[in-house]
């Protein structure tokens, strides 16, 4: 059965659901712990509340505690994404990117990310005249540039130059501003090569952001390809310290790049460690927990993934995944949190159904993520579900009796590389320095 509201309810009702569960979020033990403090296997999910129909058909979800607005992306009628903002509850809706320079609805705009303070946030947009469709949407990004808009949507700057080259498209993706508000991460494709990924070949890049308000700008930008693959990469983003980024990619040589694992550059680009070992598993879409502890991410570790076409180029058409906890570091075993895809599971969603992009909130027990359901003809529909965590079993819980298996096989015929958790070696001038 589905436990989650269908959303049929006024939005005052849904703001009272949600707010009720923000107010119930588990509070710091006597000893200052909280549920992210806890070793893994101690983390259960607590409660679930499906935000309303306003944030239906994001892709991906950024949530500022500072100003306590919700930036995502959805479709127009016209079938174009463009950036909203709304508060938690669903009401002052806007489309924010409306208002830039050349402002128009059949190009897409997406991926956006709030600055710590909520005073600005960057975000893609495709650039005017380009003629594709399918390969600009946010999160693939070709013909696409970064954009940083203030906090109001009154003033835009871009801060990339991407030509619509249609010999060798290239393009950007997944923008994240550090917590200092002074560094710019992302991914974009090469326009170099193409490769076994629909995303084409792709890198990560990093570059200096400086903003004061009257003017923004991006220098000292840094391209840069760890691996023997080269080929798919996906940036998610800092760590609450600034001192870490996270991305996916499939580094190992003949590694498919639906089999992406978890990587993570630390102490400002002194170390790569990889945090999963399961080149034959999706892993992707992590975020830190708020004080920088926990990682969680969507993964279809345990599931059987039956593509429907060589090189998984529709894999939103086969794919499933879930909820998993790990330590930052990746040295203890992570957990399951999430039994969406289970029949007869208190979380299952009667169809098939993947994890996408996801954010903390202003609670540090609660996460939003954006949930995928397959609708008619293999297609998704995607809502945004909060998910509330804490101590020990409840009855949102539904715990899992079945046998545990280990989401860390390795693809036969990979080189030898690094466990989860260790320090993983790294051509010289692989790796940013910042």
């Amino acid at each position: 059965m589905n436990t989650f509201p269908r959303n049929k309810l006024p939005l005052s009702l849904i703001a009272l659901a949600m707010g009720a569960a923000l107010m119930a979020a588990p509070k710091p033990q006597g000893n200052g712990t909280s549920v992210m403090d806890l070793p893994n296997e101690d983390i259960y999910v607590h409660g679930l509340v499906e935000l309303g129909d306003t944030f239906n058909g994001a892709l991906t979800i950024d949530w500022s505690e500072e100003n306590n607005r919700i930036l995502f992306e959805r479709r127009g009628l016209n079938q174009y994404y463009n950036v909203y903002s709304a508060t938690p509850d669903g009401f002052r809706l806007t489309a924010v990117t409306l208002n830039m320079p050349d402002a128009s609805t059949s190009r897409h705009c997406g991926n956006p990310n709030w600055a710590e303070d909520g005073q600005f946030f960057v975000f893609t947009a495709q650039n005017a005249g380009s003629g594709l469709f399918n390969q600009t949407i946010p999160g693939f990004g070709l013909h696409c540039n970064i954009w940083l808009g203030n906090k109001d949507s009154s003033i835009f700057w871009q801060l990339t130059k991407v030509p619509t080259d249609t010999r060798r498209p290239k393009g950007v993706a997944m923008p994240h501003v550090s917590p200092d508000k002074k560094r710019l991460f992302w991914c974009g494709n090469t326009g170099r090569i193409e490769t076994k990924s629909p995303w084409r070949q792709r890198a990560l890049y990093m570059g200096k952001l400086s903003y004061n308000g009257a003017k923004a700008e991006l220098t000292g930008i840094q391209e840069f390809m760890p691996g023997e693959s080269q080929d798919f990469y996906e940036s998610y983003g800092f760590s609450p310290s600034g001192d870490s980024i996270l991305f996916s990619g499939n580094l190992d040589a003949k590694q498919p790049w639906y089999g992406m694992d978890l990587y993570v550059i630390e102490n400002k680009g002194k170390q790569l460690r990889r945090l999963t070992n399961s080149p034959i598993a999706w892993d992707r879409f992590p975020i830190y927990s708020k004080n920088g502890k926990k990682i969680i991410w969507s993964s279809s570790q345990g599931m059987r993934i039956h593509y429907f076409d060589a090189g998984a180029k529709n894999w939103h058409k086969s794919l499933s995944t879930e909820l998993w906890i790990m330590d930052a570091d990746g040295s203890t075993e992570p957990k399951r949190l999430t039994f969406f895809n289970r029949r007869g599971h208190a979380h299952f969603q009667g169809k098939r159904c993947f994890i996408g992009g996801m954010t903390s909130t202003p609670s540090p027990s609660i996460i939003a993520i954006t949930l995928r359901v397959e609708d008619r003809l293999f297609d998704v529909k995607s809502r945004v579900i909060l998910i509330k965590l804490g101590e020990g079993e409840s009855s949102n819980s539904g715990s899992d009796t079945r046998k545990k298996k280990s989401g860390r096989a390795r693809l036969k015929g990979s080189r030898a590389s690094a466990k989860p958790g260790e320090v993983e070696a790294a051509p010289k001038g692989d790796l940013p320095v910042w």
